[in-house]
């Protein structure tokens, strides 16, 4: 087991990890209107939870079996270089498009998740406030 930068280094990723969770805190809020929500709020906490770690290591140990650490650490743009690697100077041609697609399909279902808490969640949160 080796530790590249150190005990810093750990610490750093700790704090990405840390602001990456934010947002979970916002399940909670609507515990008034779940159903048993002392059972199903620990439980989707932890399965969005375990999800999120599984995709992220997923991620780290495909990057790292493909190209390695020691390239990885040095890059400016690992994704970049780990698509090149993979395909070849055709990487952006054939990664292109459906990434774009995919931003666009993303940003269409933020822009939803955020009219929706906008209009029907916050409003719920001011009744709250002013009983």
């Amino acid at each position: 087991f080796e530790i590249s930068h150190g005990w810093t280094g750990v610490f750093q990723a700790s704090a990405l990890v840390f602001f990456a969770y934010t947002g979970f805190e916002s399940i909670v809020k609507l515990s008034e209107e779940t159903k048993s929500p002392e059972r199903t709020i620990p439980k989707g906490l932890i399965l969005a939870i375990v999800v999120s770690i599984l995709l992220y290591v997923t991620v780290a140990v495909s990057a790292v079996s493909v190209m390695g650490w020691e390239r990885l650490s040095t890059s400016d743009a690992p994704f970049a270089d780990l698509a090149f690697f993979a395909f070849g100077s055709n990487a952006f041609i054939l990664l292109t498009k459906p990434i774009n697609d995919c931003l666009y399909e993303c940003s269409k279902v933020s822009l939803c998740c955020f009219i929706f808490f906008t209009i029907c969640i916050e409003p719920y949160f001011i009744v709250i406030l002013l009983q």
